[in-house]
């Protein structure tokens, strides 16, 4: 599709989107709030699509397009919608999410929210989280995975809520202690880490509980 034919179709977009999402979501929020909500949602597809985060087969907007006039209906326009954001929330999956908690010359420990973020970030890393998406669902559904870098080497440190514990694993997969490994690199506390997810705070201060205690603080 030539650029200028792109130009038009989105334009397009625009105003058919906006009856769309305005039939799809306008008796839950508002018609205004609905056509808003339809413009961001339009913005994030092309986005995506001019990184190639969106499969061959669903980026074409006329595709879309399509699809919403043909819906004449709350029930048509709706189940549309979900078909719509199912490629947005697919395309966001393949963005690489993360954030570092703990900054410190000799530490640094970044929350992986991911499966992108693990490859990413555990490239280097014979770690099941980053060669299989399955085990990283199943890892973090449990718990927080993160990244933490001492002194030149990574680990990943899976935190599991149940056990209220965690274990460190190095770049060839073997498990170890996280205080040993924390100890021996020098580490003696970690800074409060105060943050949206309760279990990043919880798997942070296990670690600072368990570091003060070895230390007989």
């Amino acid at each position: 599709m030539k650029i200028r034919e792109l130009f038009e179709s989105y334009k397009d977009a625009e105003r058919i989107f906006a009856t769309a999402y305005s039939l799809a979501l306008g008796n839950r929020m508002g018609e205004r709030n609905a056509i808003q909500v339809g413009g961001m949602d339009l913005y994030r597809f092309k986005d995506y699509a001019s990184k190639g985060l969106i499969e061959p087969k669903n980026k074409d907007i006329s595709k879309w397009i399509g699809l919403a006039n043909s819906a004449k209906t709350h029930h048509e326009a709706y189940s549309w919608l979900l078909k719509f954001r199912g490629v947005l929330s697919d395309a966001e999956e393949k963005i690489p999410s993360f954030e570092l908690i703990v900054d410190r010359p000799n530490i640094k420990i970044t929350f992986i929210e991911n499966f992108a973020a693990a490859k990413k970030l555990c490239s280097n890393m014979r770690v099941c989280v980053r060669s299989n998406a399955q085990d990283f669902e199943t890892y973090s559904s449990t718990g927080a995975l993160f990244l933490v870098e001492l002194k030149g080497k990574k680990y990943v440190y899976e935190y599991d809520k149940r056990t209220e514990g965690g274990t460190f694993w190095d770049s060839s997969n073997e498990e170890h202690d996280p205080i040993d490994i924390l100890r021996r690199s020098g580490i003696k506390d970690l800074p409060r880490v105060v943050h949206y997810n309760r279990i990043v705070e919880d798997a942070i201060e296990f670690l600072d509980m368990e570091l003060r205690s070895d230390y007989g603080w």
